[in-house]
């Protein structure tokens, strides 16, 4: 609530997600320093919400999520981490029938906060978002806006290091969007390393980088600079194209029509080198039903062995995913 902290160090190697014989992502590689805030974009079906999801551990995938200085893999100690990681999807998760306070009060208690401290920590982050004066009001009386600054309330409660969030300004009007977008900008500066899935282009000049991703792959990373946008490939590194700010929007709306006309990836065999780097274990990437059916398989052989006594929960951290 009151300590500027350093945000979580971000790097995703080579990630590639198949589900259905579909490719949804497909050696996906980036790095986000600690308290940058980065907005995800690209069309419909370019695989931004299923790479947030892996991100946060909700997805099988090859490759690898490291997270800190250290550069630890997210799935070596999940439990670690989940404290640490903020994830904010694009519904409402908190009840429409409770009031404000009382709903971020449930949500404070369940996660373990101090009592003592609590009714301050909610305050205080209400008043940054500017909606303390509906601290009485119930949630399904709230604008979407409102809805969606109190859900993002929520998730700062436990100060994380790391906040994802899926389409934060989805059904805002343009005042809305570019205060919600500023806000989360301050938070960055305050220590918070953001990540945000996006169609927004009014307000990414707000954030410090773009990732456009079409047709399940990086196509390049849009910089700001005071005076003008660079598009850098992902694989050379290097500029390709610079735009100004006033044509910007235009040059942006060119690239989603660009990438929204083609066709998903059919799954196909990963690499020698790939398998042995990031030990998948399988000769294809494993679609999310395989992924499952090796874990459920392998904790019931634990409990059959070694007895009930180690809670399911507890398990994850005995198996071999990969």
């Amino acid at each position: 609530m009151g300590l500027t902290r350093v945000g979580l160090e971000l790097e995703v190697n080579h990630l590639t997600i198949r589900k259905g014989g579909t490719t949804l992502v497909d050696d996906v590689t980036f790095s986000v320093a600690p308290g940058e805030f980065v907005v995800i974009a690209g069309p419909n079906g370019a695989g931004k919400t299923t790479l947030l999801r892996a991100i946060a551990g909700e997805r099988p995938y090859s490759g690898s999520v490291c997270i800190g200085r250290e550069s630890e893999n997210l799935y070596d100690d999940p439990e670690k981490w989940f404290r640490e990681i903020g994830q904010i999807p694009v519904d409402n998760v908190l009840h429409e029938s409770l009031p404000v306070f009382k709903a971020l009060e449930y949500v404070g208690r369940l996660r373990g906060i101090d009592p003592d401290t609590l009714k301050d920590c909610i305050e205080d982050w209400l008043e940054k978002f500017g909606i303390s004066d509906k601290s009485h009001s119930l949630i399904g009386q709230l604008s979407s806006g409102e809805r969606k600054k109190v859900n993002i309330c929520a998730e700062l409660l436990t100060d994380p290091g790391l906040l994802l969030l899926d389409e934060p300004t989805t059904n805002l009007d343009p005042h809305a969007e570019r205060e919600l977008m500023s806000r989360l900008a301050d938070r960055a500066k305050e220590g918070t390393t953001i990540i945000a899935v996006s169609h927004t282009i009014r307000s990414l000049d707000q954030c410090n980088r773009v990732i456009f991703m079409g047709t399940s792959k990086i196509r390049g990373f849009i910089v700001r600079e005071p005076l003008n946008w660079k598009w850098i490939d992902p694989s050379t590194r290097q500029v390709r194209e610079t735009v100004t700010a006033a044509d910007f929007s235009g040059w942006l709306i060119d690239k989603f029509e660009k990438y929204q006309t083609e066709e998903r990836l059919p799954g196909s065999p990963t690499s020698k080198r790939s398998r042995t780097r990031h030990r998948v274990a399988t000769k294809d990437a494993r679609t999310a039903w395989q992924h499952y059916r090796i874990i459920l398989y392998r904790q019931m052989r634990l409990l059959l062995y070694e007895g009930p006594r180690i809670p399911v929960r507890e398990t994850w951290q005995r198996v071999e995913v990969f």
